[in-house]
């Protein structure tokens, strides 16, 4: 049972805040990968936020669903840590794949293997900062 002075973790916002810190730099490491120049990058951030965001709601409102005014959460500890992991590293690499693979087709000289490199391992650092730190703060 949990305890109103528990430490929980609400499993939708994580979700939400990984995909959106994963897309923006996965998105900003591909546009530096290719030497585009600094306001490339932050347009990048920008842009690539924007899309996590989107995708971190959508994945948590179809993983996470609950009624009005209530959230999903699990206990914070390391007992929650395959529960925060999942929540984290699947939008983080859902969104890191798909915007691997639009930008591959819209920037010259940026190939297929070369964007999935830089925008999956970028979504998996993201992923797994975002799932451990969630569990074991």
């Amino acid at each position: 049972m949990l305890k109103p002075d528990g430490n929980v973790i609400p499993l939708f916002a994580l979700a939400t805040q990984a995909s959106t810190f994963a897309g923006a730099s996965a998105l900003s490491s591909m546009f530096n990968c290719v030497d585009l120049s600094g306001w490339w990058a932050f347009a990048g951030v920008l842009f690539g936020a924007g899309i996590g965001l989107a995708s971190g709601v959508v994945f948590g409102r179809l993983v996470f669903p609950a009624s009005s005014g209530n959230a999903v959460v699990v206990r914070a500890g390391s007992a929650a840590l395959p529960k925060t992991l999942f929540a984290a590293l699947v939008p983080s690499l859902i969104v890191g794949a798909g915007i691997a693979v639009v930008t591959s087709l819209i920037v010259p000289g940026l190939g297929m293997g070369k964007a999935l490199t830089w925008a999956l391992g970028s979504s998996l650092a993201a992923g797994c900062i975002f799932g451990f730190g969630a569990a074991l703060a």
